[in-house]
């Protein structure tokens, strides 16, 4: 497995809140690193809405932001707590739903939790919707 969208390609740290997607990506045998990085990149704005009103209009995305294709993820999670989820980073063909720890922001009872899969019949499931493929707020597996 080759990483080159992050910030160290050793260390992995998941968002503590969940406000993260990830993503499995197939890059086709023609596309290279740099050449990802150069078709790729996106430019645009965002905005960041609170309670009906928005807090950031038109913000530019950081440099570094890039789109890939839906032919190329083999699988994605998007993540999030209920109350602040929003826009998905996947659309439903990658994942319909959404999985995390905790329900609200900074939730004091999220730590030693996990978004554990789901397995049946020995295998583990997978239907690209999240909320119907992990359990939230699950005991970690290390620690059982």
């Amino acid at each position: 497995m080759n990483i080159f969208l992050k910030s160290s390609k050793s260390f992995s740290f998941l968002h503590n809140r969940g406000y993260e997607s990830y993503a499995l990506v197939k890059l086709p045998d023609n596309v290279t690193e740099e050449s990802f990085m150069a078709d790729n990149a996106f430019t645009g704005t965002r905005s960041f809405w609170m309670d009906g009103e928005a807090l950031i209009e038109g913000d530019p995305y950081p440099a570094g932001s890039y789109l890939i294709p839906n032919a190329w993820v083999v699988d994605g999670i998007n993540c999030g707590v209920e109350e602040d989820y929003g826009n998905p980073a996947f659309n439903a063909t990658i994942d319909a739903g959404y999985t995390g720890c905790g329900t609200v922001d900074k939730d004091p009872n999220r730590f030693g939790k996990s978004a554990l899969r789901k397995s049946a019949d020995g295998k583990l499931v997978d239907t690209n919707n999240s909320t119907n493929d992990f359990t939230r707020d699950a005991t970690p597996t290390l620690k059982k």
